[in-house]
């Protein structure tokens, strides 16, 4: 979901949706988007940037597949087309940088699933995921910077991991809430998201089917290498 998704925030007046996390945290944004979707949460996990980093260097670095040269004026960061291993403080500006990107905040959502991915194919690939004594490092060192709800344990943690691994990379779809335009609200910039084809994205995700409708859709993102 864009950060700058304009939505309903409930007891407040319509905003971005990461108003709603600035306003009231964790519960005010998990209320925002239970409400968006008709769909219950059951748990909520906060990772802040130090946490992403340590991550990140925990896996020993990870490889981003950059589509063309990248060049943020604003600020001096570059990367030339090609594959590039990153540490925990490269990836972080990579994942953050978003004034070089022709769709902005969409963009840079995009570019922060394309690194899931790369970190998920990096764990599974050196056997962090099956290795016990691995995954409880990466975990920890995940946790140390990770806020969570009361009923989310380590044991929490270590079971979706394993889960994932089951899974594996190649098999995990990633997308994007259908966006109408960009406008302006006041001084923001904000995305207003497509209703029908949001809507019909919910229905098929409460209905079971949300694998087929992102398909047929063509909703789904190729991450395997970002601009």
């Amino acid at each position: 979901m864009p950060r700058d998704s304009y939505v309903p925030i409930p007891g407040h007046d319509d905003d971005k949706i990461s108003t709603a996390f600035a306003k009231g945290g964790p519960r005010l944004l998990m209320q925002t988007v239970e409400q968006l979707t008709d769909i219950r949460l059951d748990h909520v996990a906060v990772l802040d940037f130090s946490g992403f980093k340590r991550m990140t260097d925990v896996l020993g670095g990870v490889r981003v597949r950059v589509s063309e040269d990248i060049v943020d004026p604003s600020n001096g960061w570059s990367w030339s087309a090609g594959e590039h291993d990153m540490d925990g403080e490269e990836a972080l500006r990579f994942v953050r940088e978003r004034k070089g990107l022709p769709g902005g905040d969409v963009d840079r959502g995009r570019r922060q699933q394309a690194f899931i991915r790369a970190m998920a194919e990096k764990a599974t690939s050196e056997g962090v995921l099956e290795d016990p004594v691995r995954l409880d490092g990466f975990l920890r060192s995940a946790s140390e910077s990770m806020a969570v709800d009361d009923d989310v344990s380590m044991g929490t943690l270590r079971g979706l991991a394993q889960r994932l691994s089951e899974v594996g990379p190649e098999r995990i779809t990633f997308a994007s809430l259908p966006v109408a335009a960009t406008d302006w609200v006041g001084p923001q910039n904000v995305v207003r998201l497509d209703e029908n084809r949001v809507e019909e994205l919910f229905d098929a995700l409460r209905g079971g089917e949300l694998g087929d409708h992102l398909s047929e859709q063509e909703l789904e993102n190729d991450v395997d290498e970002v601009n």
